[in-house]
């Protein structure tokens, strides 16, 4: 389960993984063939068309992880 105190917003996602926000978005949208799941790495909050908050280190594990990338 994803706790508030470890999230970012998804301009703020790029600090800590190498990639733009639009791209970060478009690997989002890939479903089931991309890194990112709903529930898991990111939630939406807020009304209308909500905003999406990212739990970092799910996140940076699930990219590292299927982009095969070895942890350091």
């Amino acid at each position: 389960m994803i706790e508030l105190n470890d999230l970012v917003a998804t301009k703020e996602l790029p600090l800590w993984i190498p990639l733009h926000k639009e791209t970060i978005q478009r690997l989002r949208r890939l479903g089931a063939d991309g890194p990112f799941k709903e529930g898991r790495d990111y939630i939406f909050v807020g009304l209308g068309k909500g905003k999406l908050l990212w739990d970092l280190e799910q996140t940076q594990q699930s990219f590292r992880s299927w982009k095969g990338l070895s942890k350091t």
